[in-house]
This record gives structure tokens, sequence and C-alpha cells, in this order.
């Protein structure tokens, strides 16, 4: 039985399709692993991780000057503002 997320290929492969990444791999021993990553997931990953990370760490450790808390404060920061747009979600669907 094939999951819903997967589909299969006619020589025993199965393509599964997962947050823009299509990863195809075989089932024998020798396995063939090929990943396919989006254009946008790139993106989102240079501009809010690199650039956005790389911005709060330098803001942050001007302030506070420890390289700790930076550190801490840059991967908090990163991290709220990709599940900001879950919890914002959940957030309006409770009120209305």
């Amino acid at each position: 039985m094939i999951p819903k997320n997967m589909t299969t290929h006619p020589c025993h492969t199965i393509l599964k399709k997962d947050k823009g990444v299509t990863m195809l791999s075989r089932k024998k021993n020798n396995q063939i692993v090929f990943y396919i990553i989006k254009g946008s997931t790139i993106k989102r990953f240079l501009i809010l991780d690199l650039i956005i990370g790389s911005g709060i760490f330098y803001v942050v450790k001007f302030i506070s000057s420890s390289v700790l808390i930076a550190s801490a404060s840059s991967f908090v920061g990163t991290e709220g503002i990709k599940k900001a747009p879950k919890v914002l979600k959940n957030a309006i669907g409770l009120i209305s």
C-alpha cells in the first residue's frame, strides 16, 4: 500500500512529495536517491536564515556584546518568523 503523498514509477521507484522537495529512491540494496529542491525553497532559506538571521545576530551582538546571546536570539528570531504565519492563522481562527 502506497501512502497518498507518494506515487509509483514504472521502474520500481517511489516518488515522495513533501514541502517543495521531491525525492526519488529505489527499493533495492543499491539505492539511488535524487533530491529536487524548488527555487522558492532555496530563496526562502537564503533570505530568512542567512540574511535575517545574520541581521538579528549582529544587532543583538552590538546591543549585548555577547556572542552566546546573539546566537540564541538569531535562532529564536528566525524560527519565530517561520512559525508566525501558522500561529497568526490559528489565532485569527479562534477570534472568528
